[in-house]
C-alpha cells in the first residue's frame, strides 16, 4: 500500500531531476532580461512617438488663452487620442512663452504626471518622480529622462495650437 500523500501529489523523480537549480536560475535571468528589454522598448516607443508627432499636424486646444488662469492645466491628446498631454500656464502675459506643454506620461514607467505649480513641478505619484514645470527636467525620483516637450503657438484668435 502506497502512502496517501504520494497518491495526492504524484511526483516523478525523473522529470524533477531535469530542472536543476542552475537551470532555474538561468531561466529566471532570461525572464528578467526579457522584461527589461520590454520596458526599454516601451519607453523608447513612447518617447519616439512624441518626437515624431512634432512633425505632424497641430492640435487646437478648446480653451481660449484668456480663459486659462495662471497655473491652470489643460489636458489634450497629441498626436493621437492614446497620447495624453498637458499644457500649463506659467506666465501672466498670455504669449506662447507663458505656456508649457508636455507629454503627460512619466518617462519612468508611463504613469500620468500631475501639475503642482506651488512647488514649480509636475509630479508622478506612482513612484514619486518630479519634473521642473518650466523645462520638464528631472528634479527627483526614478525618472532618468526629461518629459518630452511639445511645441506650442498662439493663434490670431487667441487659441493654443500644440505640435505641428
Amino acid at each position: 500500500m502506497t502512502e496517501q500523500w504520494k497518491e495526492a501529489y504524484p511526483i516523478e523523480t525523473a522529470t524533477e531531476e531535469k530542472l536543476s537549480r542552475r537551470k532555474l536560475l538561468q531561466s529566471c535571468a532570461v525572464g528578467c532580461g526579457l522584461l527589461a528589454i520590454g520596458e526599454l522598448t516601451a519607453s523608447w516607443v513612447s518617447r519616439s512617438r512624441v518626437q515624431a508627432a512634432d512633425k505632424g499636424t497641430a492640435v487646437r486646444l478648446e480653451k481660449n488663452v484668456a480663459d486659462i488662469r495662471m497655473h491652470e492645466a489643460v489636458l489634450f491628446s497629441y498626436p493621437d487620442e492614446h497620447s495624453p498631454c498637458i499644457v500649463v500656464r506659467i506666465g501672466e502675459e498670455g504669449g506662447a512663452q507663458d505656456f508649457v506643454a508636455y507629454s503627460q506620461k512619466c518617462t519612468h514607467l508611463g504613469c500620468p504626471v500631475v501639475p503642482e505649480p506651488e512647488q514649480n513641478r509636475l509630479y508622478c505619484p506612482c513612484h514619486k518622480g518630479s519634473f521642473e514645470l518650466s523645462t520638464g527636467k528631472v528634479l527627483g525620483g526614478p525618472p532618468q529622462h526629461p518629459l518630452p516637450r511639445i511645441g506650442i503657438r498662439i493663434t490670431a484668435d487667441g487659441y493654443i495650437e500644440a505640435g505641428g
